[in-house]
C-alpha cells in the first residue's frame, strides 16, 4: 500500500510591486554637498517601479517636487529621519501601488560669523549672525552664552548704552546614523550705539513785537535731551560750532518767515551700522499788519426797480501799510432795512487790493445799508501778532422810485427877470433828494432842464431863473 503526500506552495505576495519596493534608509550625512540639492527619489526605489506616479512628503517639509520626485535636501531645516511615499500611476492596474523612501539627514550647525548691529533695533535674531555665503544652519539647535547659559534665539539689545561684544555658542543635536556627536559653532555679536537726539520744540513769535528776549537764543534749548556733539545748520549761524542766533537781527534783515535749524549727530565710528540722526527746529517769525487807513468801496447804489437783478461787490484798499500779497479771511457785517447779518469770505490781497462779492439776498428793501469790515487775517498766520485794525465801513443805498401820483405844481406870477419858485405837492413821494427834469412852454421855451429837489413830507420846491 502506498501513501501519497501532497504539498501546496502559496506565495506570500500575489500582486506585483508596481511602485517598486521600500528603500529602508538613505543616508545624507554631508548635506552641504551640492549634489544633495537635487536628489532623485525615484532612483532610490527598489524593484521595478513604474514611472509616471506622484510623490508625497510624509513629514510636510520643504524641498520636494511631488511631480518629479526631485528633493532638495538642503531645504530641510533639521537633521533626522524623513519619509517620502511614491504612488504608482492609476493606469498600472496594481493594488499594491505604494513604496516609501526613507532618508536620514545628518546634523548641520552652519558656519558661525561675526555680526554687527545697532542698539536702536531693540532685538536681534541670532540666526542672522551666520555666514550667509553658505548653507544656513539647521534650526533645531539651541544657543548658549560662552559661559553656558541658555539664551533665546532673539536677544534684546536696546538696553546697551556702550559698544558691547557678545559671544554665543550654537549647538544642534546629533543624528546617530551619521555621527554620535553634537555639532557646535561660535557666533559673535557686536552692538553699536545709535546717536541720541532730543525732541525738537518749534518756536513761533511775532517778529514785530516779541524779539527783545531772543537776541541770543541757544538752539540747544529747543532740542531737549540728547547728544551734544552734533552740528547745527541754518540762517544766522556763523560756524560749525555755533548754536546761538539773534532773532531780532534775523527778522530785521530777512523779514517774516519760517526759519529751519537742523541739528545732526553723526553715528561713530561707522554710520553703516547706526544711522546719523537729524532733527529740525522751525522758528516762525510773523509780521504785525497795520490796516490803519484801509477803506472799503461797495458797488453799487441802485434804484428800487433793480433789486431783483442787481449784483454787488466790494473792494478793500490797504492804508498806510503795505499788506503782503496772499490769501486772507475777511469778516464783515451788513446792517440795513430788514437785515443785520455777519459774513466772511476768503480771497486774495493783490497789490494792496482785496475784491470780493456780497450776496444780493442781503439787499431786498429800499434804504441805506452799512457794510463794515470787522476783521482781516492771513490764512497762513499763526496769530502770534496782534494786528493794528479798526473796523471800517461803506454805505450802499437803494433809492426808491419816485411816486408822483396826484402830484401838483404851483407857480406864483413873477416879473420879468425875477426868480420863479415852483412848489410841488406829491403826497406819495418819499422823503429824500431827487433830480428832476422839466420843460417850459409858452412865450418862453426851455426844454430838458434839470433841478434837484428835497422832498419832506410830500412837499418840495425848486427855482427857475430868467430864461
Amino acid at each position: 500500500m502506498y501513501c501519497f503526500l501532497f504539498f501546496s506552495l502559496i506565495p506570500s505576495k500575489l500582486t506585483a510591486q508596481c511602485a517598486g519596493t521600500d528603500n529602508v534608509n538613505e543616508l545624507i550625512c554631508d548635506v552641504t554637498n551640492p549634489i544633495y540639492q537635487s536628489v532623485n527619489l525615484f532612483s532610490l526605489l527598489g524593484g521595478s517601479p513604474i514611472p509616471g506616479g506622484t510623490w508625497t512628503d510624509d513629514n510636510n517639509l520643504q524641498g520636494l517636487d511631488p511631480s518629479t520626485g526631485i528633493l532638495n535636501a538642503q531645504f530641510i531645516l533639521s537633521g533626522g529621519e524623513y519619509h517620502y511615499t511614491y504612488t504608482a500611476p492609476a493606469t498600472s492596474g496594481c493594488t499594491n501601488n505604494k513604496a516609501v523612501v526613507t532618508i536620514t539627514i545628518g546634523a548641520y550647525v552652519g558656519v558661525g560669523s561675526e555680526a554687527t548691529v545697532c542698539n536702536e533695533n531693540n532685538f536681534f535674531n541670532l540666526f542672522t549672525a551666520f555666514d550667509s555665503k553658505v548653507m544656513g544652519p539647521h534650526v533645531n539647535g539651541s544657543f548658549t552664552t560662552d559661559k553656558g547659559q541658555p539664551v533665546p534665539r532673539t536677544i534684546p539689545i536696546g538696553q546697551y548704552t556702550t559698544k558691547t561684544t557678545l559671544n554665543f555658542i550654537y549647538t544642534v543635536p546629533a543624528v546617530l546614523a551619521c555621527s554620535p556627536d553634537t555639532k557646535s559653532t561660535n557666533v559673535q555679536v557686536t552692538i553699536f550705539i545709535a546717536p541720541k537726539i532730543g525732541e525738537p520744540q518749534d518756536l513761533e513769535l511775532c517778529g514785530t513785537t516779541d524779539l527783545a528776549a531772543y537776541t541770543d537764543l541757544d538752539l540747544f534749548d529747543r532740542i531737549g535731551e540728547g547728544d551734544k556733539g552734533g552740528t547745527w545748520t541754518g540762517m544766522g549761524l556763523t560756524s560749525a560750532t555755533d548754536h546761538n542766533i539773534n532773532l531780532q537781527e534775523l527778522f530785521d534783515a530777512n523779514g517774516p518767515g519760517v526759519y529751519p535749524y537742523t541739528y545732526t549727530v553723526l553715528a561713530l565710528p561707522n554710520s553703516n551700522i547706526c544711522a546719523n540722526k537729524s532733527a529740525t527746529v522751525n522758528i516762525t517769525l510773523e509780521k504785525r499788519l497795520d490796516f490803519t487807513g484801509s477803506k472799503i468801496e461797495v458797488s453799487k447804489d441802485i434804484c428800487e426797480s433793480e433789486i431783483a437783478t442787481a449784483t454787488y461787490s466790494a473792494k478793500i484798499t490797504q492804508g498806510q501799510d503795505n499788506i503782503p500779497n496772499g490769501k486772507y479771511d475777511v469778516s464783515f457785517t451788513i446792517v440795513g432795512p430788514g437785515v443785520s447779518a455777519s459774513d466772511n469770505v476768503r480771497g486774495d490781497f493783490v497789490n494792496g487790493e482785496f475784491n470780493f462779492p456780497i450776496q444780493s439776498s442781503y439787499f431786498k428793501e429800499v434804504g441805506e445799508y452799512t457794510i463794515t469790515v470787522t476783521g482781516i487775517v492771513s490764512t497762513t498766520s499763526r496769530r502770534k501778532c496782534v494786528d493794528i485794525f479798526n473796523p471800517f465801513s461803506s454805505v450802499l443805498t437803494i433809492y426808491p422810485l419816485p411816486l408822483l401820483t396826484n402830484a401838483t405844481l404851483t407857480a406864483l406870477p413873477v416879473c420879468q427877470n425875477d426868480i420863479a419858485t415852483i412848489d410841488i405837492i406829491a403826497p406819495q413821494l418819499l422823503d429824500g433828494t431827487y433830480r428832476i427834469s422839466y420843460n417850459i412852454n409858452g412865450d418862453n421855451l426851455a426844454m430838458g432842464e434839470t433841478a434837484e429837489i428835497q422832498s419832506v413830507g410830500g412837499k418840495a420846491s425848486f427855482t427857475i431863473r430868467e430864461t
